[in-house]
């Protein structure tokens, strides 16, 4: 009671007026409560960004309406999940439906049926309404404990694409493929295959009518042996380009035969039959094979055209050789020897700055020029051109005297010359036989080059002793430093001994624009894009010069690295650098050489058993045997080529290692069907070279004494060759040459494995009988029986030499 009194202002308390009691009526009423906001399950993008309330209304929102705005709905994950779900079990329930008429109808109907599907006329038999309503399709699956609506749509839409596929796979099948097979698939249908085994069975069928599509692509490109060559062919066309199989009725089987040399000595030089020896300077094509001269060479080489002139170079007309040189020769023959070299050798052996050295000397100018180089180009290009008239073979011995005298008188005084003339008397000295000087003159080389900055050069090293502000000093200095550094590359392969080049070179490649942008003097168009793309191949090699002969173990993954550097070299040629229906000879040199690289690159692990598998390769079974087989089977078709149609495969020495790598892999599986034409064809190539190259002699017999050692015995046909060298060898009486000719045994004992080693083995017993020999499987020993080996069993029109 004293809690319902209402306070006075005098602070006593009155109490407080008593409440009606709640009518019925208002009891009965229910109390009248605001409008709920009506739930939306999203809002439209409009309004999300005003923030206000939206209706959600489809397709557009009243809000949006009644502000005239464009009206958009973010999908949930949820609703595109369900989306797809839906979408998935018309398409489910479509197929179902079509199977399950095939099933019902009788056999006639379901014939009838098979052909309209053919035909793609088969909607009127389909029902026009799905047979699921929504909720059927909702309560078609459960949710598994602790999973929510959206991972269970998820995880059905992957079992319904799974079943979708397989329809779409049957319908395909029954649509596509052949009449006999659509009805194979009716019957197995009709017959009450289960829906889980139909996707199988239709995969089945599928790949009974048609290959993947690696197969359809490798069944349509010329064969290749492996997956791995398969994809070198196809990712990289310009190393591993598509070889048809030769035809064994347009084989030029008159690559196996010679005339001997003594012949040549004592008479007139002979060709092999059929083939006209001609001067290429006099006789040259009209068209120069880089195109018109004029967009390559220098104002001075294109003021008249070049191939108006008697000799390759107009400025040839004009020089006095006697100004030069003590050794007699007329200024016509030098002008035609130093023809012959700018022509064949300055692809692949530049040494100097062609256009500088020539106007010098015509000019009798000593800056780019000098007696020495003079005199060491001369010993150089008198060997190849003793091809052509054999008279100018002791004018070689002759020149490198001169110019080794010389060289003696100024080897103490750094220069461009000095170090280009010791290049090619490096060269000289070892095609006449005695590489022992001519490792000296290497070394040498690259001590000169060293001092004036060309390569190897350390970060706080004084100044250049050369004025590289001049332009064209700055282009013959670049000029001499890659001739020497490429030298210094291929000899470092070649002999299997660490560079003495540690650095590239730190001056622009020939034919590329200096990192100030400035570009040189453009290349003659002899010389072409060529040498730009041969100072890059070496470049690369310089890496595995490094990594294979200044280390003691090399791993698998540096071989890759640097296979996959080569290969991105070779996808980048362009235009006439790439194999084509007529490929200059430079061009051929060039892929000659990196596929003989490659063959460097992974000999460690060819021979590995098990094989290592590749990483850098699609295929599961890349092994660096399965590249080793690709890049031989590219060299069998680059040398056939070569020397089928090329004069200079006759006199250039640049081509040489191509042979000899192929020649060691035949002598190390030589029961192959087409190791007898091989190696007669590389064997007879060497004897055409021996000509006028008499260090090559020594390969030839170098040759023979491996093919003793490896119990390889030689058919009838190889045999008599091995008499005409027996006959031709005593020309240079003792060979003093490291060079390795047995690459495959040569990392593990290098001396057997030399030239010198090899050719007094060959002395001890070349007096061996050919009777003594056997014929191993595979080979005969006459020509008739040779080209019938080289058939495959049921094909005696066409085989692939090139496998």
């Amino acid at each position: 009671m004293a809690d319902n009194q209402e306070p006075h202002e005098d602070g006593s308390r009155r109490p407080l007026r008593l409440l009606l009691p709640v009518s019925r009526e208002a009891k009965r009423r229910d109390p009248v409560l605001p409008p709920k906001r009506p739930r939306t399950s999203a809002a439209c993008s409009a309004c999300r960004s005003r923030k206000t309330r939206c209706s959600a209304e489809r397709p557009k929102c009243g809000e949006c309406i009644s502000r005239h705005t464009s009206c958009e709905y973010a999908e949930t994950h949820t609703r595109l999940v369900r989306q797809k779900y839906n979408e998935l079990r018309n398409q489910q329930d479509t197929h179902k439906e079509l199977v399950n008429l095939l099933v019902a109808m009788p056999e006639d109907d379901s014939l009838d049926l098979l052909r309209r599907i053919r035909a793609g006329d088969h909607a009127t038999y389909l029902p026009s309404d799905p047979p699921h309503s929504q909720a059927s399709r909702d309560s078609s699956f459960k949710l598994d404990v602790h999973e929510s609506q959206y991972a269970a749509l998820k995880r059905k839409n992957e079992q319904l694409e799974q079943q979708v596929k397989g329809f779409n796979d049957l319908y395909k099948l029954l649509q596509q493929s052949s009449e006999r097979v659509a009805n194979e698939a009716c019957q197995q249908i009709r017959q009450g295959m289960p829906l889980e085994s139909l996707s199988a069975f239709t995969r089945q069928l599928l790949s009974r009518r048609s290959p993947s599509p690696n197969r359809t692509n490798r069944s349509i490109l010329p064969p290749t042996n492996t997956p791995v060559e398969f994809q070198l062919v196809a990712l990289h066309p310009n190393a591993y380009p598509a070889l048809s199989p030769l035809d064994v009725g347009s084989l030029d089987l008159r690559l196996l035969g010679i005339t001997p040399l003594t012949s040549f000595r004592h008479h007139n030089p002979a060709s092999p039959p059929g083939r006209r020896i001609k001067d290429p300077i006099l006789y040259r094509d009209r068209q120069p094979p880089w195109g018109s001269p004029s967009a390559r060479d220098h104002d001075a080489l294109t003021s008249a055209n070049p191939l108006s002139s008697e000799y390759i170079d107009p400025r040839l007309n004009h020089i006095r050789i006697c100004r030069w040189t003590h050794v007699a020769i007329t200024d016509d023959l030098a002008s035609r020897v130093v023809s012959l070299y700018l022509l064949n050798d300055t692809s692949w052996w530049a040494y100097f700055d062609i256009d500088l050295f020539l106007e010098d000397l015509a000019n009798g100018k000593t800056r780019f020029c000098s007696q020495l180089l003079v005199n060491s180009i001369l010993a150089w290009a008198c060997q190849a051109y003793a091809y052509f008239e054999p008279t100018t073979f002791s004018l070689a011995s002759n020149f490198l005297d001169e110019a080794s005298y010389l060289y003696e008188s100024v080897k103490h005084v750094d220069s461009l010359t000095t170090v280009a003339a010791t290049s090619l008397m490096c060269m000289a000295w070892t095609a006449l036989g005695n590489d022992t000087i001519g490792m000296v003159l290497l070394a040498e080389n690259a001590s000169m080059a060293e001092r004036l900055h060309l390569y190897n050069v350390l970060e706080d090293a004084a100044p250049s002793p050369l004025d590289l502000r001049d332009n064209d000093m700055n282009t013959a200095a670049a000029a001499t430093a890659w001739g020497s550094f490429n030298l210094q590359m291929l000899l470092s392969m070649s002999y299997r001994r660490k560079p003495f080049a540690e650095t590239r070179p730190n001056l622009p490649m020939p034919g590329e624009s200096s990192t100030e942008g400035l570009k040189g003097r453009p290349l003659p168009y002899y010389q072409g894009q060529i040498y730009t793309s041969v100072c890059k191949l070496w470049s690369i090699a310089f890496e595995m010069n490094c990594q294979y002969f200044c280390k003691d173990v090399v791993s698998l993954t540096t071989a890759e690295l640097i296979f996959q550097r080569l290969l991105a070299w070779a996808d980048d040629l362009q235009g006439d650098i790439k194999r084509g229906k007529h490929t200059a000879d430079g061009v051929t040199n060039l892929h000659i050489w990196f596929h003989t690289i490659v063959l460097d690159v992974f000999r460690p692990f060819a021979d590995l058993k098990p094989q290592p598998k590749l990483t850098t390769f699609a295929e599961n079974n890349a092994t660096p045997e399965n590249v080793v087989n690709a890049s031989i089977k590219q060299l069998k078709r680059l040398i056939y080529n070569y020397r089928a149609t090329s004069q200079s495969a006759d006199y250039s020495i640049i081509w040489h290692s191509g042979m000899l790598y192929l020649i060691n892999h035949i002598l190390n599986d030589y029961t192959n069907n087409e190791a007898h034409f091989y190696f007669l064809l590389c064997m007879r190539g060497y004897q055409n070279l021996a000509r006028t190259i008499p260090w090559i002699g020594g390969v030839m017999q170098s040759i023979a004494a491996m093919a003793v050692r490896l119990g390889t015995i030689l058919p009838e046909d190889a045999l008599n060759l091995f008499k005409e060298i027996n006959s031709e060898g005593e020309l240079i009486n003792r060979y003093m040459s490291t060079y390795p000719v047995d690459l495959y045994h040569s990392a593990e004992d290098p001396f057997p494995a030399t030239l010198e080693h090899l050719v007094d083995e060959f002395r001890r017993i070349r007096n061996v009988e050919s009777e003594e020999s056997e014929i191993p499987q595979g080979w005969n020993g006459d020509s008739v029986s040779l080209f019938t080996t080289l058939l495959d069993e049921g094909d005696m029109e066409v085989a692939d030499l090139s496998l």
